[in-house]
């Protein structure tokens, strides 16, 4: 599994030394970048924990946050009717717009930059629709005396998904106004279905406060050694890799 790994990161690094120059031009650019990580929070949206988790305090009074919504509905038609209950997470911007792809949040990988995506404010994560078609049948009871009730027959049910699939260490890139101008940042997500119900984990988000266009993923904490001086390392080692190495680093 470690060959494996080796070999993997062998052949991204000489897929990416072809951007050689480009990258240490890049990496002029961004050493004078402010970039403001926060380091966290890790928090957990979900129907059975937090109900929703937002972000203040951004420059010019912008936020953002991430919240679940519910809602059921039931179509009647005779004897039959369709109960339809869905529960999604979504992503809404107090003065933040964040890229979008058809009423969804964007999702980007590691490194990569929001470009001329488009934007929007209110915008779904994903989520779950469950649909139940049922019939009501007379039935004559004689508990505690006789009369007539109606027994509810579920006939068939169906669950369809909403927005995203889920996805591990993903990024959702947004911008927003200051008094000094557009800012750029970004805000790490990983997002599952437990039990049939969405969970969305805010592990992290930054901004860039000089107004350079910010990648997913960049922050002021030196990377891998061996790499700092292209800016390879994000890019090489991947979300998952970059993390643990981010912590030994601060124990260091």
């Amino acid at each position: 599994m470690a060959y494996k790994r080796m070999k993997e990161l062998r052949k991204r690094l000489t897929s990416l030394s072809a951007l050689g120059a480009g990258v240490l031009a890049a990496g002029a650019a961004t050493a004078t970048a402010e970039v403001i990580d926060a380091h966290g929070p890790n928090a957990t949206i979900s129907h059975s924990g937090l109900p929703s988790y937002a972000v203040a305090g951004l420059p010019g009074g912008a936020g953002f946050g991430f919240k679940n919504f519910s809602s059921s509905a039931v179509l009647p038609n005779g004897v039959l009717q369709t109960v339809v209950n869905q529960g999604h997470q979504s992503v809404y911007g107090n003065g933040v717009a964040f890229a979008q792809a058809g009423g969804l949040v964007r999702l980007f990988d590691l490194g990569q930059t929001m470009g001329a995506a488009s934007v929007g404010s209110n915008l779904l994560v994903g989520g779950l629709k469950h649909s139940s078609k049922v019939s009501f049948v007379p039935r004559v009871s004689t508990v505690p005396y006789s009369h007539t009730v109606l027994v509810k027959n579920v006939l068939s049910t169906h669950a369809a998904q909403l927005g995203n699939a889920p996805f591990t260490d993903k990024f959702a890139l947004f911008r927003f106004n200051s008094p000094g101008g557009t800012l750029f940042g970004w805000a790490e997500l990983s997002y599952t279905l437990t039990q049939s119900r969405p969970q969305l984990q805010l592990i992290d988000w930054a901004y860039d406060a000089s107004g350079n266009p910010i990648a997913a993923g960049q922050t002021n904490t030196p990377e891998p050694d061996t790499l700092v001086s292209t800016g390879l390392a994000a890019l090489v080692l991947g979300a998952a890799g970059l993390r643990p190495w981010r912590k030994a680093k601060a124990r260091g």
